[in-house]
């Protein structure tokens, strides 16, 4: 512990309690209203994100007050950024708003124009100003993000340094109850997401937990009643409406990918969808009218508005994920028997198939991103990307299904359908790439190798499948891997897994051998053992069955499961147990787990 004169800890300790720092291995703090302990949890999360060597000098198993200091010493021993050049600071922050906001606007982006006019003029020592200094430096680390993952080095800037010094106002931010507290929690998970040490640590997944529970209490969930909206400025209901939906879809997206339940029931929500309007329209009785249009005169819109807005891909992805969140109940949970998927849940599967056509038929972007040239669209409003999206749902849907046929089987309408899906991601990632060129994740990385091991599973059992096409969307798996695997080092062993794989399926069918008695990967992957049994498979391609599929599939991916989540934070602190439970024995089907 420092000394009680020690300048730093004594001007943030004073009126702080520790209660049974070490019952249950679990420190809990006195105060909840103030900020700084909520700071202090957030920072334990977060810090394998903030640097290495903070991650290294920590002892996560044994949580005690030498922890809490030393994780605030490390932060407050980082380089702090200074503002950058003019030029350079206008690049983050336009990175930022057509990357990340559009995608999630939960912050007041009118508000922050005006911040970002008078950055200059902003005092640290007053609240208010501490509030905006810490979104704007979390806007310039998560611009310098994506200029370091798409290999931009003209600029000197850290992210890191404008984490760290954004971490330094977030006290600020954290002791006010209301929405920018919320926003404040989806920014530091969003930014770990994209940490480059580790692919997406688990600490955004916590602090994403906390963001969704202060929603809650805030009822960002529930809908506002007329008396009460008629007391309050339409253009703040509408950021409130973000705030909660932007936390809405970054639950949804990381908790499918983890495996994990939702941190709160669909059913618990009846919270309208944002209005899809331009997000900077700030003026009350036009958003007054919007509303009118949309809600009111109607009911709530189910498709897109007639004319798209930069909106307009936000909201209508909103009406997909409570699609998904529907499928992840009906068939994902834990009181659903898998092998009733094979012959006696047709009309759910339907259902939910009836539903992702209706939503894919009212895209509000129907322009190809080959086609439009340079413009000041984004990423999000073009095909490819609603095609993604909804061929990523459908594989969600059918996968189950498809994993408990057996090989090989007969023609089923559904292995096509899943194949054609899992291509399409493949495929159009690889399309969006070519023209604009993506900064990926824990969830893009999640999408395309799961999208590509299930192409290969469905050509496995249903060899008809087989076609020049199907296996161009698998070279178009292994392109986007390699560029991901180029971003993040970390994401080499999913790419050389699926290499095995994909490399295994061509020798089988292409091959004019009956044996395939060795695989390898290039001579730069070293490391890695693949000389087990089922790499030298003594069989016909006939012979091969589903269970020798899955056994090389978790020979090649459970252990680099096990070793990634090993290099993750435990934080024993909330009882919280990594996935590694999840994963799946040798001899099973993993999408069944």
């Amino acid at each position: 512990m420092p000394e009680e004169g020690d300048g730093t800890y004594s001007a943030i300790a004073n009126g702080v309690g520790f209660l049974s720092l070490r019952a249950a291995a679990e420190p809990y703090f006195v105060g909840s209203t103030s900020g700084f302990h909520l700071a202090r949890m957030v920072h334990l999360m977060l810090s394998s994100s903030f640097s290495t060597l903070a991650r290294q000098s920590m002892d996560f198993a044994s949580p005690n007050t030498s922890l809490l200091t030393s994780n605030w010493e490390a932060i407050e021993s980082a380089k702090i950024a200074q503002d950058p050049p003019q030029h350079i600071a206008d690049e983050l922050v336009a990175l930022y708003f057509s990357r990340i906001h559009l995608r999630y606007p939960l912050i007041d982006w009118v508000a922050f124009r005006r911040t970002y006019k008078r950055k200059h003029e902003l005092e640290p020592s007053r609240r208010s100003d501490r509030m905006r200094l810490f979104v704007l430096h979390m806007v310039y680390a998560m611009g310098a993000r994506i200029l370091e993952l798409n290999f931009r080095r003209e600029y000197d800037v850290s992210p890191e340094s404008h984490y760290a010094t954004a971490l330094q106002y977030l006290d600020a931010s954290l002791e006010i109850h209301g929405v920018e507290n919320v926003q404040a929690l989806l920014l530091l998970s969003l930014f770990s997401l994209r940490a480059s040490e580790s692919l997406g640590t688990l600490g955004g997944w916590h602090v994403l937990g906390l963001a969704m529970r202060v929603c809650t209490e805030l009822g960002l969930h529930r809908k506002v009643h007329y008396g009460m909206a008629k007391q309050c400025d339409p253009y703040l209901m509408e950021i409130r409406k973000r705030n909660f939906w932007s936390a809405y879809l970054l639950d949804r997206s990381l908790c499918i990918t983890l495996g994990r339940p939702f941190a709160i029931a669909e059913h618990d929500i009846d919270a309208e969808l944002p209005l899809d309007i331009d997000e900077g329209e700030d003026d009350a009785e036009i958003v007054q009218d919007t509303h009118q249009q949309q809600f009111a005169e109607r009911g709530p819109l189910t498709s897109a508005a007639p004319q798209p807005t930069n909106l307009s891909s936000f909201v209508h992805m909103c009406r997909l994920r409570r699609i998904e969140s529907g499928i992840q109940h009906d068939i994902y949970g834990a009181d659903v028997n898998i092998k009733y998927l094979v012959g006696h849940r047709y009309e759910v599967i339907d259902k939910y198939i009836s539903k992702l056509d209706s939503w894919f038929d009212t895209i509000p972007y129907k322009e190809s991103i080959t086609s439009r040239g340079k413009s000041d669209k984004t990423v999000y409003d073009c095909f490819e990307y609603s095609q993604i999206c909804y061929s990523k749902t459908m594989r969600l849907l059918l996968q189950p299904r498809i994993a408990a046929l057996s090989t090989p089987c007969d023609y089923d309408p559904y292995i096509v359908v899943c194949a054609k899906a899992c291509g399409d991601i493949c495929k159009y990632y690889k399309i969006i790439h070519q023209a604009h060129p993506l900064s990926y994740n824990l969830l893009a990385l999640h999408s395309v190798f799961t999208a590509g091991t299930t192409l290969l599973y469905c050509v496995w059992i249903y060899r008809d499948l087989l076609k020049q096409s199907v296996m161009n969307d698998v070279r178009a798996c292994s392109n986007v891997l390699f560029v991901i695997a180029e971003r993040w080092p970390a994401a080499e062993q999913y790419r050389d897994a699926y290499e095995v794989l994909a490399s295994h399926m061509q020798d089988m069918f292409y091959s004019d051998k009956q044996e395939i008695n060795k695989l390898s990967l290039p001579a730069d992957n070293v490391g890695y053992d693949f000389s087990r049994n089922i790499l030298s498979i003594q069989q016909g391609a006939t012979g091969i069955n589903d269970v020798e599929f899955w056994t090389m599939y978790n020979n090649l991916v459970a252990e680099n499961w096990s070793d990634f989540i090993s290099t993750q934070p435990s934080h024993n602190w909330v009882n919280q147990q990594a996935p590694s439970d999840q994963v799946v024995p040798q001899q099973a089907n993993v999408f069944q787990s």
